[in-house]
């Protein structure tokens, strides 16, 4: 394996065990050359095929922020995915049938906010909150089922 492929992987990993929350900063450069005895670039090229995938983002001067959770589930990988920018994250997947790709049905409710939704959406704790779920097929094969929550006072009447 390619050293800087393993160190993807590894804050690949580290983000799905939530040591990088979403909004978080990683560590500067020098401290995950340290932490993973590697070179400078061999920490820029995992950070920037991590940006590529949209995991984080690189703002020069200010640090690489964490964009998305990775969840633990392997088997479902999608059945998670809670922030809008995640809904975008299926253009970075080897998708069966891409131009087949459909979602059916819709189930909305309104639900308290546990602690990953409530920080999220920035509400307090058990904020009644819209919970969007829809289930995408590539063809007819299930994908992934989908959840959105939606803060109550973005809505117009």
């Amino acid at each position: 394996m390619v050293v800087y492929q393993r160190v993807h992987d590894e804050i690949l990993q580290a983000l799905k065990d939530n040591v990088y929350p979403v909004g978080t900063l990683l560590p500067p450069e020098p401290e995950l050359e340290r932490i993973y005895s590697v070179s400078r670039t061999t920490v820029r090229r995992a950070i920037a095929k991590l940006s590529e995938e949209g995991y984080v983002q690189v703002r020069q001067g200010y640090g690489t922020m964490v964009l998305k959770n990775i969840y633990p589930s392997e088997t479902f990988e999608f059945s998670r995915l809670h922030h809008f920018e995640n809904t975008l994250s299926i253009r970075h997947v080897n998708v069966p049938n891409p131009e087949k790709m459909s979602a059916r049905g819709m189930y909305i409710n309104t639900v308290p906010t546990d602690k990953v939704v409530s920080e999220a959406l920035q509400v307090k704790l058990n904020t009644p909150v819209f919970r969007v779920q829809r289930i995408f097929y590539s063809g007819e094969t299930p994908l992934m089922f989908l959840n959105n929550y939606v803060r109550t006072d973005f809505s117009r009447d």
